[in-house]
């Protein structure tokens, strides 16, 4: 890459690009936002780096972003990338400004910029914009990139290239869409590629080589792309083995609540049941945020009727508060809600649910979602640990669940914390010592 702030393209020619089909679906996406997302050697960095000389080309004048969370991997990866795709010369790159100057005549300008200090891009307004390894890059800094698309020329584009990160920021925005309106979601367009879709451009026996040597969930994350594993996952045991299509539940099952409160975060119940072999089943969900107690409780009531089952909330929900005479819990129990301080041991409680998501030893987990539970289940794939450190001189820091998108989880915990596998039904102890053999699977649970 050159160095010197006047230095031409010291490439003499560049590679010959010929796309492979997940390539050209991402190149030929007329979509404003777009994601190439793929393992490693899918070719996601060359297709974002010929996308970006593709707008220099179509765009004279235009002014792109070119960025990356740290300036260090930008410099020896993005950029090295970047520069080796484009023509061998009509462009100067600046080192000192972090710029690309082509020679067109109109003043097209390709800022390279390292996300980790966003600040400085606030006042500026860009055509295009592109993210490398955009999983490293937090969703309120991608939308004030989106902020700043407003370019005198357009065309007000952004793509990002990525390895997945889990049920994060990238598969709402370019896989799954449920949170964006109807009428946006065409504006978002999102290809995923295997390690295998560019096999062509890959060593010999590069791909067995990855596949021997490393362990399954690592080749499902960098290799096949999944979005179901991802660094730091709390609950890497939850599958869709887990997810279960609703049905009745029958009134003899013991019935009970998780509760997790908030104002600027929602408020969240889950409804719970016991089956007679102590499994246990979440059957229902209620997510509102700044939901009031008596608003959630009319909620509660419309459901089930307000039954006397035990409601299991967090503990701190008991102190009172300078706003309120009165704590959270005592308006719910005064409201005729049957609440329980529960348990709110982070770690036994995690491990309590873990416990219950590992398969027992006739085959089935101890632990089933309904499929309705749509939020539960998001925030289950999702749920990680915090890697950031609260002191820069803690080596070792103690491992805490990333505060986000958590409510569900800390709701499923107290109910678990509530449930200790060595208090359910004696059944259960039976299947350590005598695996039974079920040839008939529980027509009212289908399990």
């Amino acid at each position: 890459m050159p160095r010197s702030s006047s230095a031409k393209g010291r490439y003499a020619t560049a590679p010959k690009y010929i796309p492979t089909p997940k390539q050209k679906e991402f190149h030929q996406s007329p979509a404003q936002y777009r994601g190439f997302i793929g393992g490693f050697g899918s070719g996601k960095s060359v297709a974002g780096a010929m996308e970006a000389w593709k707008h220099i080309g179509l765009y004279p004048g235009s002014f792109g972003l070119i960025g990356r969370l740290e300036f260090t991997a930008l410099a020896q990866s993005s950029m090295r990338t970047f520069f080796q795709w484009g023509p061998p010369g009509g462009w100067k790159y600046n080192s000192h400004e972090h710029k690309l100057y082509v020679d067109d005549g109109a003043g097209t300008e390709v800022l390279f910029w390292h996300l980790d200090d966003p600040d400085p891009l606030r006042s500026m307004e860009f055509d295009w914009v592109w993210v490398d390894e955009a999983h490293e890059v937090p969703e309120d800094t991608m939308l004030m990139l989106q902020s700043r698309l407003r370019g005198r020329v357009g065309p007000h584009r952004m793509w990002i290239t990525s390895n997945p990160n889990g049920h994060d920021w990238m598969w709402r925005w370019f896989i799954n869409k449920a949170h964006l309106p109807e009428e946006y979601q065409d504006d978002y367009f999102g290809v995923v590629a295997k390690t295998e879709d560019n096999i062509g451009n890959l060593p010999e026996g590069y791909l067995d080589k990855l596949k021997a040597n490393y362990p399954e969930e690592w080749i499902k994350r960098y290799l096949d792309a999944s979005f179901d594993v991802f660094e730091g996952q709390i609950y890497h045991e939850f599958s869709k083995i887990h997810v279960v299509d609703p049905y009745p539940i029958p009134s003899t099952w013991k019935r009970l609540r998780g509760m997790d409160i908030g104002l600027t975060n929602p408020t969240v119940v889950l409804w719970a049941a016991v089956d007679p072999d102590g499994r246990l089943v979440i059957y229902d969900e209620f997510y509102r945020t700044g939901a009031e107690p008596g608003e959630v409780v009319m909620e509660i009531m419309r459901r089930d009727g307000l039954a006397p089952w035990p409601t299991y909330m967090d503990p701190s929900a008991a102190q009172r508060t300078a706003a309120s005479k009165i704590s959270a819990m005592r308006q719910y129990q005064e409201l005729g809600l049957r609440v329980i301080p529960a348990n709110n041991a982070v770690w036994p409680g995690i491990l309590a649910v873990k416990q219950r998501l590992k398969v027992a030893s006739d085959g089935f987990p101890r632990l089933f979602i309904m499929r309705n539970c749509r939020r539960l289940i998001e925030e289950m794939r999702s749920y990680r640990w915090d890697s950031r450190r609260n002191n820069v001189d803690e080596l070792n820091p103690p491992e805490r669940p990333l505060k986000k998108d958590d409510h569900g989880p800390d709701a499923l915990r107290y109910i678990c914390m509530a449930l200790p596998i060595s208090e359910v039904a004696q059944e259960m102890r039976k299947y350590e010592r005598q695996p039974p053999r079920r040839r008939i699977r529980s027509k009212v649970a289908g399990y």
